[in-house]
């Protein structure tokens, strides 16, 4: 049988639509948080507080982002999700202790 390359590019689409429909919000943060890990250590540093902007910047660097990254963290906002989701990973990590917080947007590796 030979498809159309159309018809496996609909079918690839289908399928990962109905995949993301499928997955909940923890599963999506998971992905992020594997993704973005990486790229937060390689922006920090055990000597001197990296403040949040630079961490964004060293993530902004190193991270593919999909279209919806880019979307609104909530409504009547213009920060993006994919810094949210930073965020979040940071402060998992610094409940885990493998980041420290200066409670003043800075962060550091223990």
């Amino acid at each position: 049988m030979i498809l159309s390359l159309a018809l496996v590019v609909d079918a690839i689409t289908d399928t990962r639509e109905d995949y993301l429909a499928s997955i909940s919000s923890t599963e999506v943060e998971m992905k992020h948080s594997a993704q973005l890990w990486p790229a937060i250590l390689k922006s920090l540093n055990r000597r001197s507080w990296t403040p949040l902007s630079a961490i964004y910047a060293g993530v902004a660097k190193r991270v593919v982002f999909d279209p919806d990254d880019f979307t609104p963290e909530a409504p009547h906002s213009t920060i993006p999700k994919w810094k949210r989701n930073v965020r979040n990973v940071l402060q998992r990590r610094k409940a885990l202790g493998h980041v420290d917080w200066d409670r003043a947007a800075s962060y550091k590796l223990p």
